[in-house]
């Protein structure tokens, strides 16, 4: 019973935390939106690209993280379509950084026009994560982003 408790209490924590990232991220806009008058162009870009990245705290898993996030926001503002998946299920590959590869696809993000979009792939495959960017791809394997590259 106290196990249970105390796990109850640590995922109490854990969504109230998490609501609480939420809420800052989204607390400006909605207070405009709530005001009932039309948004003007900045606003709406910014509601946008704030919608992409609550869709990313949802299924972006490992790609959900700094400075990727950041630089996906930027280019969500700019007008670009940004689509970040995880599609892995277990552990990336043991030499694999992600932090490595997350500077290198922010750094993609900067470049972007129109569209990007950042995959974590299935297990199993040479390439680790695939870039597209405004059509053109770009495959990170495992020697791209390796601890020790």
């Amino acid at each position: 019973a106290a196990a249970r408790e105390s796990w109850e209490r640590s995922a109490r924590a854990e969504l109230a935390g998490r609501a609480g990232e939420v809420r800052a991220l989204v607390d400006g806009i909605l207070g405009e939106i709530a005001l009932g008058r039309p948004l003007a162009e900045p606003a709406r870009a910014r509601a946008h690209a704030l919608e992409g990245r609550l869709r990313d705290r949802i299924r972006a898993g490992r790609l959900a993280r700094e400075p990727l996030m950041t630089a996906a926001m930027r280019a969500r503002e700019r007008g670009v379509d940004v689509l970040l998946l995880d599609d892995l299920e277990g552990e990336l590959p043991e030499r694999f950084d992600m932090r490595r590869a997350a500077i290198r696809l922010a750094a993609a993000c900067d470049d972007a026009v129109e569209r990007m979009t950042v995959r974590v792939l299935p297990a199993g495959r040479a390439t680790v994560v695939s870039l597209v960017v405004d059509g053109s791809p770009v495959l990170l394997s495992q020697e791209d982003a390796a601890e020790n590259h």
